[in-house]
């Protein structure tokens, strides 16, 4: 298990005062195959903590773990010409 602390984004400079606990598990499922989960936790309650919540639900499942998953199945992602050389037709990842 990695945990690690993650603040929201500057455009929501109150909300990024409070940290929030993300914890990503890997479980082995077979020699080839590996489940990764990841939560965060942490969450404050109010209007503008939902959209933050939602921002992290798109970004986690919709680009961080589409492509951690496809540099772990094809290679290493090239980031010094971001954003042409992300992987193009990622599918989202299955939950959040």
């Amino acid at each position: 298990m990695l945990s690690f602390t993650w603040d929201a984004p500057p455009q929501w400079p109150e909300i990024r005062k409070q940290r929030t606990v993300v914890s990503v598990r890997l479980y082995k499922i077979t020699d080839t195959e590996t489940l990764v989960t990841l939560s965060q936790t942490g969450w404050g309650v109010g209007p503008e903590w939902d959209v933050v919540y939602d921002y992290f639900g798109k970004a986690w499942g919709g680009f961080v773990l589409p492509n951690l998953k496809y540099s772990l199945e094809v290679g290493a992602i090239n980031w010094k010409d971001f954003p042409k050389n992300t992987p193009q037709g990622l599918k989202p990842a299955d939950t959040f």
